[in-house]
């Protein structure tokens, strides 16, 4: 990892190993981490920091009930042990076979030494650069700018036999702007990206910005309402995929609240639609070579041609669903460990985005929403306010559209796809093409 902190990355792994061997049954976690970060804010320079934390946490297993407790002083393992039994007198009663596998692959990519090279003064500079470039096309504007480099290492063990640790960084830059538009109204737009390796490159960031402050600041009218087509692009993607994130969660199904429940091997969706996920995908955020259990994950398809394939379960949900954990445990210093998803990704088309407009004769690309309104997610339902969305007029990409709702259902709506982008695109840590899905409903504020 970095130098200065060395000793105590020591100290928190020994910690880690000390709190195991306290244990009957149980895991522990350790977890050090560091990052510094300059931020300009309105064209001046707002703040630089320089911010570390530790953290110790456990789940302890105590006459078949389950407890958790946390420390941030790695001396103070005998308190966080008797504080875990103390919250199991109040904790479920659970079995669970605790993950004993070792041999995990090391992604050595998720640690690149020079991400946490950077000192404050090159982030300062990367930052100070980034703001001077948007205000080559957006002289008028206000502009904010960032850059923070962080890294961090995760201890993890258990009663079972599992050691397990890996290391991270990251370097990450982002952008926006504010500004006053002709007809009185204010645009404001960021973007931002993470690198993780040695692509330290914000053109991308300057491209996009530009193109979506020239296109908003044109203003087009919804001359119709109704149900129409509607281009989703990457930032707006998790509207519709999250109530397909909710319906393959183990913790769901076990509430019997899935909808998907019984659906097995069923064909759900558009045969074009593919919903992966990956824990080892190349420069993915979310990557990493065990969950926060243990357990050694692997590629999983969640939505293969249409058919849905797999729920996600940590030890807890597949001991209560009689399944196998499909390794998707996520937890922190707070919580004990639930099911959730690492890098997702779609499945590309064979259409450019291009072609995706110019099949349009009338409706809209959402970029950005703002909310998911009175919706009823679970059961798939979206109604937002659009922030950013562009009218689409005989096959033209036209000016920003304002005060306007789209509302449907995700999985109606996903039963037919009529084109898919040919590309993907990195929207943390999704990774997904843009979609163009029909009879979205549109309707003015």
């Amino acid at each position: 990892m970095i130098n200065r902190g060395y000793s105590h990355e020591k100290i928190i792994k020994k910690a880690v190993q000390d709190s195991v061997q306290k244990m009957d049954k149980g895991d522990v976690v350790g977890q050090v981490s560091y990052s510094q970060s300059v931020s300009f804010e309105f064209d001046k320079l707002n703040s630089i920091d320089d911010v570390s934390y530790s953290a110790v946490y456990c789940r302890l297993f105590n006459e078949g009930k389950v407890g958790n407790a946390s420390i941030n002083n790695p001396e103070q393992i005998d308190t966080m042990i008797k504080n875990a039994k103390e919250s199991a007198v109040f904790g479920e009663m659970l079995d669970i076979t605790l993950p004993s596998e070792n041999n995990y692959q090391n992604l050595n990519w998720l640690y690149n030494n020079k991400n946490i090279q950077y000192n404050k003064t090159d982030l300062k500079e990367m930052a100070g650069e980034l703001l001077n470039e948007i205000k080559k096309f957006a002289p008028q504007a206000k502009v904010s700018t960032g850059a923070q480099n962080n890294c961090s290492q995760l201890y993890l063990s258990n009663t079972s036999g599992f050691v397990g640790e890996y290391q991270t960084s990251s370097l990450s830059i982002h952008g926006g702007l504010f500004e006053l538009a002709e007809d009185g109204s204010f645009l404001e737009m960021y973007e931002g990206q993470s690198f993780y390796d040695d692509s330290c490159d914000f053109a991308s960031i300057l491209i996009d910005l530009e193109q979506r402050l020239e296109r908003s600041r044109q203003n087009s009218v919804l001359k119709k309402t109704g149900k129409m087509p509607v281009i989703f692009a990457p930032p707006s993607i998790d509207m519709i995929l999250s109530p397909i994130e909710i319906a393959i969660n183990g913790k769901t199904l076990y509430k019997e609240l899935s909808l998907f429940a019984h659906k097995l091997d069923e064909q759900m969706f558009d045969k074009k639609f593919n919903f992966i996920d990956d824990p080892y995908y190349y420069l993915g955020p979310a990557s990493a070579p065990f969950d926060d259990e243990g357990t050694i994950g692997k590629k999983l398809d969640i939505i293969k041609d249409g058919v849905f394939k797999n729920f996600i379960y940590d030890c807890t949900t597949a001991k209560k669903m009689n399944a196998q954990t499909t390794g998707h445990a996520s937890r922190n210093s707070l919580s004990l460990p639930t099911p959730a998803l690492s890098n997702r990704v779609l499945g590309v088309g064979e259409s450019s985005l291009e072609e995706m407009i110019a099949s349009v004769d009338y409706g809209l690309m959402l970029v950005m929403s703002l909310g998911e309104g009175q919706s009823n997610t679970m059961a798939g339902d979206f109604s937002v306010l659009a922030e950013t969305a562009y009218l689409i007029e005989n096959g033209q990409l036209k000016g920003k559209v304002k005060d306007i709702m789209l509302s449907g259902n995700a999985f109606e709506l996903l039963k037919k796809i009529p084109m898919l982008e040919n590309k993907i695109h990195k929207e943390h840590s999704l990774f997904t093409p843009h979609i163009l899905l029909d009879g979205v409903m549109v309707s003015k504020k």
